[in-house]
């Protein structure tokens, strides 16, 4: 094992080590972004549009809601705001964005174009690159955008009044940049946490356990999804094998990372007492695990899950 791997292990560091998207993701246009996505068969968006649509779906049913006001986390540029609000598969931007000889100029218009626009939905994306947060302004992907990074600066005052609407809080891969400062400013900011929920997918070797707390102490409950989510491939030997030794530290079976070559997360979902106790989420698994074609899913094993 290398140096650099102890040395972050000791520290606790997975992000240290793990591989660095800066470059893609504060570049003026996604193409890069999505171009490593495709290389490393980046699997989060399949998850977003089957796994969170239909998890969408049943908050409404549950809360009996007729819209969701979504924030995005990390929202990077507006991938889940085009699947979730405009109804775009993430195959299809993926062929837009990296193989349609299309100007960069139109590129915005020909994201939202051919979706199949989703009812009663609303996004708020955040994310604290400048260059990102403006591609999804010129292309109107989100109702509102805004750069900020919750960790270490407060929530913008012309956001206070949309954040306020939340009923859906979601990152799907930035967990590790972010930690529990940022979920309990959100959640702090939003009316209504009886008809509230949080959900984050946190790669296995990152400690959630500080945002569980946090949560349970402002009146919710935890759930983990019963399954694993393939996350992406290792991007090098380096990362794999960090992988491993922050799974096997923490007591975690890296068989899954081991057998596949793939990263994966652990989807937690957060909502009232009172809601989990009223409605549980086991037929809600059933159903649309036995359902879910991204990719093979793993039983979440682990004990306490």
């Amino acid at each position: 094992m290398s140096a650099a791997i102890l040395e972050a292990t000791a520290r606790s560091d997975f992000i240290g080590v793990k591989h660095d998207f800066t470059e893609e993701y504060n570049a003026p246009s996604p193409r890069n972004l999505f171009a490593v996505y495709r290389h490393l068969d980046y699997k989060v968006p399949h998850h977003i549009e089957h796994f969170l649509a239909a998890l969408i779906r049943f908050a409404r049913r549950v809360d009996g809601a007729d819209a969701t006001t979504l924030v995005d986390i990390g929202c990077s540029y507006g991938i889940n705001a085009l699947m979730l609000k405009h109804g775009r598969p993430y195959t299809s931007l993926s062929e837009t964005v990296l193989d349609d000889a299309i100007h960069e100029e139109n590129l915005y218009q020909s994201l939202r174009r051919l979706g199949d626009p989703v009812k009663g939905v609303q996004v708020i994306g955040l994310d604290p690159s400048v260059n990102a947060i403006r591609f999804c302004e010129r292309g109107s992907l989100q109702d509102y955008s805004f750069c900020v990074n919750l960790e270490v600066e407060e929530i913008p005052a012309q956001a206070h009044e949309p954040l306020g609407r939340a009923n859906f809080i979601l990152s799907s891969g930035v967990y590790g940049y972010i930690s529990e400062v940022t979920t309990q400013k959100l959640v702090l900011a939003a009316a209504d946490r009886e008809s509230l929920w949080v959900c984050n997918f946190v790669l296995r070797p990152i400690d959630y356990s500080p945002t569980i707390r946090v949560l349970e102490a402002l009146g919710f409950a935890t759930e983990t999804a019963p399954v694993l989510f393939p996350h992406r491939r290792f991007s090098s030997d380096t990362e794999r094998e960090a992988t491993i030794a922050f799974n096997r530290r923490k007591g975690i079976n890296p068989a899954p990372e081991i057998a596949t070559n793939y990263l994966y997360t652990r989807l937690y979902i957060s909502r009232s007492r009172k809601s989990a106790a009223a409605f549980p989420l086991a037929p809600f698994w059933a159903e649309e695990v036995a359902r879910h074609t991204a990719s093979t899913l793993i039983p979440d094993t682990a004990p306490g899950r």
